[in-house]
């Protein structure tokens, strides 16, 4: 529960999700799934699993990384939990990481409705489907600055995402379509 804890501050999340951690890790622990396995892996592990049931958009590579783990054993860890305990999550909503990343870039509020709107669009034309979240969230925002004269490059909103610019390119030729 204190790497549990230490994480959620680490990765900047509610207390929520943090409880919502703890109920799968005890669940876990009950279905005796702790058993001959890293407990340290298992508890971090059950904080993305709240991150994903919660619909909190933390990446698995950013979770293992703030918890100084090995980023497939965490995926596999995981899978194990998911499956054993029948946790379902959804996809992650593109628009949850639209304030992730404006944030970091200092983004007004109106060009983040506006890329929330752009995201809208292309998931009631099917566009979004199989595509990154992430992703698609960079590159709505950055069609949004161009839309809304925000000065900023795709650099920028790549480094920040951390989603390569040639990636973003591509879906903002596929979004300006819209």
């Amino acid at each position: 529960l204190m790497q549990i804890e230490t994480l959620r501050g680490k990765l900047s999340l509610p207390d929520s999700v943090a409880e919502h951690a703890a109920k799968i890790l005890r669940d876990a622990q009950k279905q005796r799934l702790a058993v001959g396995r890293n407990m340290e892996l298992l508890s971090v592990a059950s904080m993305y699993a709240a991150c994903r049931a919660d619909n909190v958009p933390r990446n698995v590579t950013e979770v293992a990384r703030e918890a100084n783990v090995n980023r497939k054993s965490l995926s596999k860890m995981y899978r194990d939990l998911a499956s054993k305990l029948d946790l379902h999550s959804e996809p992650f909503d593109p628009a949850s990481f639209i304030g992730k990343i404006a944030s970091k870039l200092n983004i007004d509020a109106r060009t983040q409705r506006d890329a929330i709107k752009l995201l809208r669009k292309a998931s009631d034309e099917g566009l979004a489907a199989g595509k990154r979240p992430a992703a698609m969230a960079a590159a709505s925002l950055y069609l949004a600055c161009i839309r809304n004269d925000i000065k900023t490059s795709q650099a920028k909103i790549s480094e920040v995402s951390r989603i390569s610019q040639p990636t973003i390119k591509k879906i903002c030729r596929m979004l300006a379509k819209i």
